[in-house]
């Protein structure tokens, strides 16, 4: 090796008189004087001392020959000598540079040679001449030196050195220029991993030892390297505690779960305190405050003891009262941390994630007044400084952050003794135009004023919503915070002009193709408003549902789930209204309607049997106002479901119950009705009818206390009667189709009901579509309408009104037709057609007479029926 120029000036210490003696003697103050002295007299230039000079160099590199230092000698074996005067060497280089030519190769030479005393002694030497070579080369420390260069050419060297070799070299280069030794620590990894396995091992160990930190395997190794090979040594170790925090704080997280499995609350709350109290490095702490969050979550649902074992005797209060002192606790530890009263200067990203952590508590909070107070204090205190602070620029940023987290959780948690400080700081954003900031204040002034929103804070908000800037970069900002004005008005205000303003509001945004986005946000509002008996907000939301073509599945499920929290009989009858829609709200989306089906089975199961009668009255006047086949068939489908169908159970009957026997009997009537209505094959409405015809036998108190009932199901049976006589004549040859309308035109008299009315008429409509096609059919259905159109045929339809008798004239009229029906019914004309039809020839007859229909219509008729488009029900 090449050494390094000589210092200039005089020797580092003055010259001493040698004694061989002293050099190998007992005393080491003596053997290290001779060392420097036996040095000394290797220099100089006076001829007369020449031979004198070789003696003395020879006698040096006798000692530093190393063939006589084994690799790796057992402790104490090396020569003293050899020993005092590499250490020389080390003085005298340190104070004035190597004391002779190539200094350096000779001390490279003995690396990882010799006992320990002897090789620590060689390494301190060459870190002595490495601070020569920089101080003589006026370079800095992250300057490669001829010694650096020649260690690191060691690592690299093939094949590489010995294991002590590597050991001395790695020692010394991590001591002298960190980052040099991994630079050529890797490298040499790279280029011996494949051909000297064992050497690769030793050479990762000693980068291992060093960075604290461990993969496993070398390509995982060289690949982390590569990321952080242009980074400074600082930054290296910097990454490296990094990922000895987040390993420990892995294995802590994993701890933790391993003692959740034992459900030993206690412990887990003990353990998680511990670290907050003793932990310092900051992914650790972040660990325990998020075991914290899951815990107040974990603790609500677990099977808790004192001792952890779910068999051991319950603690005084029972487990409901530990698990009450256990969420406590675990508020208390995440208020000291967001106080941080912990730990001395409590990291801010520690102390935001517990205050996120506070808001996870709100059901606990929201019950514990006295916990609330401090937290409301502390959160007014400190918005109060952050106020103030925010005027530092140093300081914006994280003031900023702490102010957002301390927002939100003063919303959240409903704080009210900070809400003054949230409108200063709301004032203050908007000034400064910060959206993510007014975005928050609004979402939290909105918390809290939620029980008493006032004009000004509505007006705040709707302005709030209606400004605009036109910027691109904060349209996402934007975005948010109108969200936030439309979350903040979802309130039940008391002020009926509060109200109208908030109400008027959310139909701006649902009726505006422009805010799409925002339109479930208005719903949930109008649900809010509906809660609170807000009339207008009922029917805004019942249109919703009417107008599924207009907006999105999600939207119009939400609107159902809004009308739902009304509750009630109030809820239910307005999902009866919407039931018709089946068709339409099935065409935009199946779930849709679905969603409404299972709303109402939910409000009848939860009002109980006593509902169901007014629940069916409801569906078949619905049914027919509307001229709906759709509700009778949902009248079918609501009995004969399975968490429906016990309310129709006679099992247990009592007689003398005559809320339930009325319930039973209004049910029984309404399936049987919807049943044939719906053309369904026989069902359960003919075990029940038979079962209560032998109640009303042989129970003389049913007849007395269900009089009107018991008449009612009696002229059903019998109108059903002479129906089906009815359906028996219209394919016998011999029946003259004059005497069938004149048999079913004596049906419709007598003054009965409208539903018994729109009944015979809808089943007398079903059996001329049947026979569609045929020459008989077609005449009856001539006939019928001949009937209809002749004077005072308006008195056939009783008191169902013009309307009805439009749509109804104008589908006979599509039987009598020639050609197909069309695919969708034709609207209902807007006058009543004409008293003489225009003469239309018959349609051929099929080749083979169909076979007479049966009694009770199949249930695929009401397909083949054409039908008006159903009225949806008013908004």
């Amino acid at each position: 090796m090449a050494a390094a120029p000589a210092a200039s000036g005089q020797q580092a210490v003055p010259p001493l008189a040698f004694d061989p003696e002293h050099l190998q003697g007992a005393d080491e103050r003596r053997g290290a004087l001779a060392a420097v002295a036996l040095l000394q007299a290797t220099t100089g230039d006076e001829p007369s001392r020449e031979a004198a000079r070789a003696q003395h160099v020879k006698l040096v590199l006798e000692q530093l020959d190393p063939s006589r230092h084994p690799l790796a000698a057992p402790a104490q074996t090396t020569g003293a000598a050899a020993r005092r005067i590499v250490e020389a060497m080390g003085l005298l280089t340190a104070a004035g540079g190597p004391p002779f030519p190539r200094c350096g190769d000779a001390l490279l030479s003995l690396l990882g040679r010799g006992d320990r005393s002897f090789r620590g002694a060689v390494l301190e030497a060459i870190e002595a001449l490495v601070d020569w070579e920089r101080r003589a080369l006026a370079i800095g420390d992250s300057t490669g030196t001829p010694t650096i260069d020649a260690l690191g050419t060691r690592l690299v060297h093939n094949p590489p050195p010995e294991p002590a070799v590597i050991e001395d070299v790695s020692r010394v280069l991590w001591r002298v220029d960190g980052k040099r030794f991994l630079e050529y620590g890797f490298e040499a990894v790279r280029r011996h991993c494949e051909a000297y396995p064992r050497s690769t091992d030793l050479i990762v160990k000693q980068i291992r030892a060093r960075l604290r930190i461990t993969f496993s395997s070398v390509e995982k190794w060289l690949s982390w390297w590569d990321e952080q090979k242009d980074a400074s040594l600082s930054e290296i170790f910097a990454e490296c505690q990094r990922i000895v925090s987040e390993e420990a704080a892995t294995q802590w997280r994993q701890a933790i779960g391993r003692l959740r499995e034992t459900q030993d609350a206690e412990r887990i709350l003990a353990a998680v305190e511990d670290a907050l109290q003793t932990a310092r490095a900051e992914e650790l702490r972040l660990e325990a405050v998020a075991a914290l969050a899951e815990f107040t979550g974990w603790i609500r649902e677990a099977k808790i003891s004192a001792a952890g074992d779910p068999e051991a005797k319950e603690p005084q209060g029972g487990a409901e009262a530990l698990r009450a002192q256990l969420l406590e606790r675990a508020f208390h530890l995440l208020l000291d941390v967001t106080r941080g009263t912990l730990l001395t200067s409590e990291r801010p990203e520690v102390s935001l994630a517990a205050m996120a952590a506070l808001r996870k508590q709100r059901a606990l909070l929201g019950n514990r007044p006295d916990l609330l107070e401090p937290l409301s204090k502390f959160a007014a205190a400190r918005l109060e400084i952050l106020v103030d602070a925010e005027s530092d620029r140093s300081s914006s940023q994280i003031v900023r952050s702490e102010v957002l987290e301390l927002v939100r959780t003063t919303g959240s948690l409903r704080l009210v003794a900070a809400r003054q400080h949230v409108e200063t700081i709301l004032s203050r954003a908007r000034q400064k135009g910060d959206l993510e900031l007014l975005a928050a204040c609004t979402a939290a002034l909105g918390e809290l004023t939620r029980s008493q929103l006032s004009r000004d804070t509505a007006n705040l908000f709707i302005s709030l919503f209606e400004e605009r800037d036109g910027s691109d970069n904060s349209k996402a900002a934007r975005m948010e915070l109108r969200r936030a004005c439309v979350s903040g008005l979802n309130a039940m205000p008391a002020d009926a002009e509060v109200r109208t303003v908030v109400r008027g509001f959310y139909l701006k945004i649902l009726e505006s193709s422009e805010e799409r986005e925002l339109r479930l946000g208005a719903i949930l509002g109008l649900g809010t408003l509906a809660q609170g008996k807000d009339q207008g907000a009922l029917e805004a939301l019942v249109t919703v549902v009417s107008q599924p073509q207009r907006y999105e599945p999600l939207e119009v499920i939400g609107a159902l789930d809004a009308i739902a929290y009304v509750g009630g009989q109030e809820a239910l009858s307005r999902f009866v209204s919407l039931l018709s829609l089946r068709d339409r709200l099935a065409a935009r989306d199946k779930a849709v309607f679905d969603h409404l089906w299972r709303k109402v089975i939910g409000l009848v199961l939860a009002q109980g049997h006593a509902v169901l009668p007014a629940v069916l009255q409801q569906m078949q006047s619905l049914a027919v106002e509307r001229d709906s086949v759709l509700l009778m068939e949902s009248v079918t489908r609501l009995c004969t479901d399975p968490q429906i169908s016990g309310f129709l159970s006679t099992e247990g009957l009592d007689a003398g119950d005559a809320a339930r026997m009325r319930s039973l009997w209004t049910a029984a009537l309404a399936l049987a009705r919807a049943a044939e209505c719906a053309g369904a094959a026989p069902g359960p409405e003919e075990a029940l009818l038979a079962q209560l015809s032998k109640l009303q036998a042989e129970n003389p108190q049913i007849r007395t206390k269900l009089t009107a009932e018991t008449e009612a199901l009696g002229k059903y049976v019998e109108s059903r009667r002479r129906r089906k006589e009815l359906a028996a004549r219209l394919d016998a040859p011999q029946q003259e189709p004059e005497k069938l309308i004149a048999a079913f035109e004596q049906m419709l008299a007598g003054g009965r009901a409208a539903e018994e009315t729109w009944l015979d008429l809808r089943w007398f409509e079903k059996q001329l579509a049947l026979r569609r096609g045929t020459e008989r059919g077609l005449l009856l259905a001539r006939r019928w309408r001949e009937r209809m159109s002749a004077p005072g045929g308006e008195a056939l339809f009783g008191a169902l009104g013009p309307t009805f008798r439009e749509r109804y004239q104008a589908r006979i009229d599509a039987l009598v037709a020639p050609a197909a029906p069309p695919a969708v019914a034709p609207a209902a004309p807007s006058a009543v057609p004409p008293a003489t039809p225009p003469a239309v020839p018959p349609a051929a007859p099929p080749a083979v007479a169909p076979a007479a229909p049966p009694q009770t219509p199949p249930s695929a008729a009401p397909a083949a029926l054409p039908s008006g488009v159903e009225t949806p029900p008013a908004a």
